[in-house]
């Protein structure tokens, strides 16, 4: 129970809520005990239940390029919220959008290019085969890429080409992933790709400035909290992380206050 209230904040002064939320997701599948990574997953039964909170306590579900335009041109009522789900698993197809659908809401997913048999945690010069358990996990093929699109209730991002660490490279790198990243997704999907998160949510000046470049009306980072800014820096979004052990008393402290 101590536990359970030091995660809630419940002490944190609520944020207003004319100010969007937008939520970090990864998979929407079964947490295994003692697996890596586990953290990443929400069980579909954990998710169907945060989507029903936010539908019930009001919130209107926006993908993160229509949350950006209603922010820009002032038209987003109050408890705007999007929800993210970042890398490209196939639970985002399999067991997220059944739920989306049922509760009338929607979502944005950021899609890495190259997204299949790689480990995306060794690139980062970590232990050698720290990130096979992401590597096993399955990824969505460009056939269910498109269902998604289809479906009408998800926007793609882009999540660069091979997930790499955007401070571990040279301009001429972060280029590549960036701008070409979006390209390729436009060119393979037919759609205009318009926003972007940064892998591990690490990213630089040039980074910033090479979004702004390729067009992206929006960016999201892994900083924790809520945009507030009367001119918000719409390429350095933060977010509200959801993973495994996020109750829904969490979600709603959460969602006050943004921690």
């Amino acid at each position: 129970m101590i536990n359970l209230i030091k995660k809630s904040k419940f002490w944190l002064p609520t944020v207003d809520y004319k100010f969007p939320r937008i939520l970090t997701y990864h998979m929407v599948s079964e947490p295994e005990r003692g697996r890596p990574f586990r953290g990443l997953k929400v069980s579909p039964k954990a998710f169907e239940a945060q989507v029903k909170l936010m539908r019930d306590d009001g919130w209107t579900f926006y993908t993160l390029d229509d949350l950006a335009a209603g922010l820009k041109s002032g038209s987003l009522p109050e408890k705007s919220i999007c929800l993210t789900f970042d890398d490209g698993y196939r639970d985002n197809l399999t067991n997220a959008l059944p739920i989306l659908e049922k509760y009338d809401a929607c979502g944005t997913i950021f899609l890495v290019v190259d997204r299949h048999n790689n480990d995306w945690v060794n690139r980062r010069g970590k232990k050698k085969g720290a990130g096979d358990e992401l590597v096993r996990q399955a990824k969505l093929s460009d056939d269910e890429v498109g269902q998604l699109i289809e479906s009408g209730r998800i926007e793609i991002g882009a999540h660069t080409i091979t997930h790499d660490d955007l401070c571990l490279i040279d301009a001429e790198q972060q280029q590549q992933e960036i701008i070409t990243g979006r390209v390729l997704l436009q060119k393979k999907f037919d759609i205009a790709v318009n926003t972007f998160c940064y892998p591990y949510g690490s990213y630089n000046k040039e980074s910033v400035e090479l979004c702004k470049q390729a067009g992206y009306t929006a960016a999201t980072t892994t900083v924790a909290g809520i945009e507030t800014a009367i001119t918000p820096d719409f390429l350095q979004l933060p977010r509200i992380e959801v993973n495994s052990t996020t109750t829904g008393f969490i979600l709603r402290n959460r969602l006050r206050h943004g921690h």
